[in-house]
């Protein structure tokens, strides 16, 4: 019976670079970058043996879609590893059952060897699961930096638009012929024309 293994060098298809090996880094780190190179980096950092610059690459607010893009992937791959495995493993026990007292030795040395795959596996989707966490808490905290800065963004035009208007109310009410329906359309006057002035910059 073959089924897939899962080595420390290998997760189904995707090399985990050993340290001892020769990598030359990228020399330019952009998004750009082809799939094969940029998942290298992703399988790097899973087994970390990524480059601190390989990192903040990864953690660029604009790179962690395609990051959590090929994680995502990997887990899939890891997951139907797994499955693959329970599926085997099934099959060798009804064959060994078959197989009367002698299979129960080859019974117990196949399990043992798939349980290693499978933890082996498991620990994979493990370290995947893990960056994914990541990547969902750095792009909160990105989009509170966001919200944070809208909401600084609208309290200083509010306040600008709150001195002018009461700039206004002074002028029209020290007018001797001021009344409220002016003071209105000027004050309209006024936002629609600092609105104007916002959208052009």
């Amino acid at each position: 019976m073959i089924f897939f293994s899962i080595t420390p060098g290998q997760v189904h298809g995707e090399p985990y670079l050993s340290k001892r090996k020769e990598y030359r880094m990228p020399g330019n780190l952009d998004t750009k970058m082809p799939d094969a190179q940029f998942r290298t980096i992703v399988t790097r950092e899973l087994n970390r043996a990524a480059t601190e610059e390989e990192i903040a690459f990864l953690k660029r607010p604009d790179v962690l879609p395609r990051w959590r893009e090929v994680l995502v992937q990997l887990r899939g791959r890891g997951e139907m590893q797994i499955s693959q495995i329970n599926h085997d493993m099934l099959a060798e026990h009804q064959r060994c059952i078959a197989m009367g007292p002698i299979g129960k030795t080859t019974w117990f040395l196949y399990k043992s060897d798939a349980e290693r795959q499978k933890s082996a596996a498991g620990n994979f989707i493990r370290k995947v699961q893990l960056r994914l966490t990541i990547i969902r808490s750095l792009r909160q905290q990105e989009a509170a930096v966001i919200r944070t800065d809208d909401t600084t963004s609208w309290r200083a035009r509010a306040k600008r638009l709150g001195h002018l208007c009461h700039e206004i109310m002074q002028a029209e009410i020290a007018k001797p012929t001021g009344n409220d329906w002016t003071l209105v359309q000027r004050i309209q006057t006024a936002l629609a024309e600092q609105s104007a002035e916002e959208a052009s910059d």
